[in-house]
């Protein structure tokens, strides 16, 4: 099974951006406490404590593999079609002590298989190495820390930017708010099997790791330059709050985590065995896709760590929907269109990666026992339901 732990946070200063009116809130706990009775005073944002002297009683709980995101059980939240969501997931709150940067999940001997199967995929099969700062130390842990001249280290990385500010935990703005409108679009034209969005918050404020709390205007850092100096934007932190059924990607989940979510879960789906999951999940991602693609909508990075165990899909931080273009696109300024070359080609790549995350998913179902044959029936069986549901 793979470990959880649990990192001390402290409530600090954020505004609300968008919230989801269409759910069930909890008329208490620490959602109620954060975006509604802590609205008016704008303290509805959290981030990671770890100074001695930070308030241990508030704990919430994390998975080694998820980097910038904790979580914690909250009753009374029900999605828009009166499904109970048992968990919320918090993203951009700051890196976890006891967590990996967020992506880096460990190496699955299954990767190298997949490659000899037919399937070209340009993904590395082992473990990515931790940044460095200038001189040349690892950033461990990932909090904001002060440099010898006392500043926020954060280094205007150019095109790079983005990865240092997820490498500290902190999540931009338009992509939690592209992420929000994203999924309420998909939601809304019935393809459900997301995560269910709560809200978007603007963080005024973050810890330092000595447990100092620093306004993010002093956070000169964060901007982005670009090649010539000029300032590009501002990188404004924020937080997405979102319910799930299940918080565990593929990705991090091992035959254990498989196996124990398909005896909890054997109540409603009534599988006979592991192999009637398996063929579920894979009939549910590749239908999905399909779906998506029908409505004009490209995922962008189709793979195990944006999937869950549940067949749920999280991240649409590069999706394209029409009129719904990522920030991280802004060269896309209109629908692509079924006929363009353009959404082919993303087209292309999302079935790749659908095909990618099957093999995958079954590398890990299977275990050692898994052969090259295994992985072509999975992707048989994700060509077969994926063209079975794409519209012409």
């Amino acid at each position: 099974m793979q470990p959880h732990f649990y990192q001390e946070v402290s409530i600090v200063r954020g505004s609300i951006d968008r919230i989801n009116n269409k759910i069930r809130m909890p008329s208490s706990g620490l959602l109620h406490e954060v975006l509604v009775s802590g609205r008016e005073q704008n303290n509805s944002g959290i981030f990671v404590n770890y100074s001695p002297n930070g308030d241990s009683s508030l704990k919430l709980e994390g998975l080694k593999y998820h980097g910038r995101e904790l979580m914690w059980q909250q009753g009374g939240l029900e999605d828009e079609i009166g499904r109970v969501l048992p968990y919320v997931g918090i993203k951009g709150c700051g890196h976890p002590r006891e967590a990996m940067m967020a992506g880096y999940g460990p190496l699955h001997e299954g990767k190298r298989m997949v490659l000899e199967v037919n399937l070209s995929y340009p993904f590395a099969c082992g473990g990515k190495p931790d940044p460095v700062d200038e001189k040349g130390n690892e950033i461990l842990e990932g909090v904001l820390a002060d440099t010898d001249n006392g500043k926020i280290f954060l280094r205007n990385w150019n095109d790079e930017q983005y990865a240092a500010c997820h490498s500290v935990g902190l999540y931009f703005l338009g992509e939690a708010q592209h992420q929000f409108d994203v999924c309420n679009w998909l939601r809304e034209r019935g393809i459900t099997r997301t995560f269910v969005p709560i809200a978007v918050v603007e963080l005024k404020e973050v810890i330092e790791k000595d447990g100092t709390i620093v306004d993010v205007n002093n956070l000169n850092d964060l901007d982005r330059f670009d090649n010539d100096g000029n300032l590009s934007y501002r990188f404004t932190t924020a937080l997405s709050f979102r319910g799930m059924k299940d918080p565990m990607r593929v990705e991090e989940a091992g035959i254990e985590d498989l196996i124990q979510f398909y005896e909890e879960d054997n109540t409603i789906n009534d599988w006979k065995d592991l192999d009637e999951y398996h063929h579920w999940w894979i009939e549910m991602v590749a239908s999905n896709l399909a779906r998506m693609h029908n409505l004009e909508m490209t995922h962008g990075n189709f793979l195990p760590i944006n999937i869950g165990r549940d067949s749920c899909i999280f991240d649409f931080g590069d999706s394209i929907a029409p009129g719904l273009n990522p920030p991280s696109t802004p060269y896309v300024d209109e629908s692509l269109g079924h006929r363009s070359d353009k959404f082919k080609k993303r087209e292309n790549k999302d079935k790749e990666d659908l095909l990618y995350s099957c093999c995958d998913f079954t590398t890990r179902i299977i275990g050692e026992n898994c052969t090259p044959n295994d992985l072509q029936k999975a992707i048989d069986f994700a060509e077969k339901v994926y063209k079975k549901n794409r519209k012409s």
